[in-house]
């Protein structure tokens, strides 16, 4: 059946597409459209079509955009989607897709999924036919995957992109699962397929043109999509019709599980559940939005970005499950997280760049009794000044000061920050001013006025900025060194020569050992992973340090499993194993758009890097 020449055919028309649909996420003011319709999709669609029926006109072909058209061979036809989740695409989301699939017999035997500005302007893609070899990425073939038998706290559910406006409705329907926002269900699907999720599910009736690709990816994966039923979704005869009220893809069992579940408060949701601990008025943002005109980052930009809280976080969540423990006690600990076999990895594919050896997991407990991937300490206060700044378009010092009073106030009872701690709170301020010197210096500033780390803070925001423009380690290292003096200047010198840091002042040790992690380690998950088996001040050191390292390393630095643990992490009430649920605005699943939102207020600064509004 020509199967291998489809494939070719169809990845080739969807990279095309995608770099239409690209183009128009950039469109001055956002992309053109309302109300779910985009024009692009018409004309994304008509090349698809084109490419598709050149190569094979004998086979039937049905498209959202374009409509049907009956062939010779009206048992072989295409199902074509040239933009799944068109709303979220017009409202700045990234993770739209177009969808291509061939059915043969009734069933999908091939399948492509191209998100193109997934997770940055990129592009990710998924594709698998029959006979054809395993799913491949990105052209890179993916090794089989193992799938659940039940949900656990280990799991993962796609959801839509809006399930955060219902957070307590989709935490209780997904327990003891966690979930993800995705948008559109061709593209969690395929994402599932891919091992980064468990089940991806859609309660928006979903017809066979939104789920067709990803369908014929999970089967290439061993997996399978259910409708409403409960029975695998089939594609019978020439058409276009719907699935039912509501499918879910993975593995059947797990599929099963969650349609049966009474998903009428996602769908009609009541008032949020969540009594937060303290009020801040106006309210900090959550969660992230972004904003519907993207800007084109340069290369990698967007990467670092995200690399640089995502290191943070996992930094942070990783810290906390060895802080105060001695050096023997943290590193048992670590090696009883390595087991390669242990149920919370089984799933994982291996993303470009990583190796095969096992990685340390973030789990539950911890010196705090955290959720795995729960934020702490100076990562939280990050969180909260990153919603400071995308609340208010830059730093006041007054305002900065309601609201690390407010963070205070709502930390558990006997939980205090040290003052190394304090230095994570400021990365944000870093991707805010990347391309501003002046203003990360003066913002840093006005924020630790109430510690006395600001120089440490400066230095630390000057190197992200150097981090995160693309320079090398020892550019990283002379930003750094520039404008210090005295003891910290030394010790920065120490690290790049590679003496051991002298025990002193916590706050000059903790940046040494991040910049000695960053010019002397090979990984962030090397230099991290060693950093926590000295325990101690971990929860102080790893977040400076992930931070750091997940600017220079970028995003796919920071391992999977970490990236998967804080990107699902709500410590809701209603979550299993939430010890100490916290506020909303201290919850780190909106990383992703947090990072973006921030590059994108280094716009509203003025050209000479003047601070905007005074910090002081």
């Amino acid at each position: 059946m020509e199967l291998q020449r489809a494939l070719d055919v169809a990845l080739n028309a969807a990279r095309q597409a995608g770099a239409l649909i690209r183009e128009e996420s950039w469109h001055a003011g956002g992309p053109r459209g309302s109300h779910g319709h985009a024009p692009v999709d018409r004309c994304v669609e008509t090349l698809i079509r084109q490419r598709l029926q050149e190569a094979f006109p004998q086979w039937s072909y049905v498209g959202e955009e374009t409509g049907s058209q009956r062939q010779e061979r009206a048992d072989i036809f295409w199902l074509v989607d040239p933009n799944d989740g068109t709303d979220a695409f017009l409202r700045g989301f990234r993770g739209n897709s177009v969808s291509i699939a061939l059915i043969i017999g009734g069933e999908p035997v091939l399948g492509v999924v191209y998100a193109p500005s997934f997770p940055d302007d990129r592009g990710d893609e998924l594709a698998w036919a029959a006979g054809c070899g395993p799913v491949r990425r990105n052209g890179r073939p993916l090794a089989p995957r193992t799938w659940p038998s039940s949900l656990g706290p280990d799991r993962v559910v796609l959801v839509s992109q809006d399930a955060d406006t219902a957070f307590a409705a989709n935490v209780a329907c997904c327990a003891p699962a966690r979930y993800r926002p995705i948008p559109g269900i061709a593209w969690r699907l395929a994402l599932v397929a891919a091992g980064e999720a468990d089940a991806g599910l859609s309660l928006n009736a979903p017809g066979w043109l939104d789920v067709a690709g990803g369908h014929a990816l999970l089967r290439g994966a061993g997996g399978d999509l259910l409708g409403a039923d409960g029975l695998p979704v089939q594609y019978p005869f020439f058409g276009n019709f719907g699935v039912g009220a509501r499918c879910c893809g993975g593995a059947p069992a797990v599929a099963r599980e969650l349609l049966m579940r009474d998903w009428s408060s996602v769908m009609a949701p009541p008032p949020r559940a969540l009594s937060e601990t303290v009020t801040i008025d106006p309210p900090l943002p959550f969660p992230i939005r972004l904003e519907r005109e993207r800007r084109q980052w340069p290369d990698g930009l967007l990467a670092r970005a995200q690399g640089a809280l995502l290191g943070l976080l996992a930094g942070a969540a990783l810290g906390s499950c060895v802080a105060l423990e001695l050096p023997r006690a943290a590193a048992a600990a670590l090696a009883a997280c390595m087991e390669p076999g242990c149920e919370p990895c089984q799933g994982w594919q291996i993303p470009d760049g990583e190796t095969g050896k096992p990685t340390v997991r973030l789990t539950d407990g911890g010196t705090w009794n955290t959720l795995a991937g729960q934020p702490v300490a100076g990562a939280e206060g990050a969180l909260a000044l990153a919603r400071l700044l995308l609340r208010d378009g830059g730093y006041d010092v007054a305002a900065g000061e309601k609201v690390f009073s407010a963070w205070q106030r709502s930390l558990p009872p006997g939980r205090e920050v040290g003052r190394d701690a304090h230095l994570a709170r400021v990365v944000p301020i870093a991707l805010a001013t990347w391309m501003h010197p002046e203003a990360g210096a003066a913002w840093t500033a006005g924020e630790l006025t109430r510690t006395d780390c600001a120089e440490a803070g400066q230095t630390l925001v000057r190197s992200l900025a150097a981090a995160l423009r693309g320079a090398a380690r020892h550019e990283i290292h002379q930003a750094a060194v520039q404008g210090t003096t005295g003891a910290l200047r030394e010790a920065l010198k120490d690290a790049a020569e590679g003496h051991g840091v002298a025990p002193g002042d916590p706050v000059r040790e903790t940046l040494a050992r991040a910049f000695s992690c960053l010019l002397h380690g090979d990984s962030l998950e090397e230099s991290l992973t060693t950093l926590a088996r000295e325990g101690g001040n971990a929860a102080g050191r790893l977040p400076v340090a992930g931070a750091l390292l997940g600017a220079y390393y970028g995003r796919d630095g920071v391992p999977a499993p970490w990236r998967r643990a804080v990107l699902t992490c709500r410590p809701h009430p209603r979550c299993a194993g939430a010890r100490h649920p916290r506020p909303s605005w201290c919850w780190p699943v909106d990383a992703l758009e947090m990072a973006e939102r921030l590059l994108g207020l280094d716009a509203t600064l003025p050209g000479d890097g003047a601070n905007r509004p005074a910090a002081s």
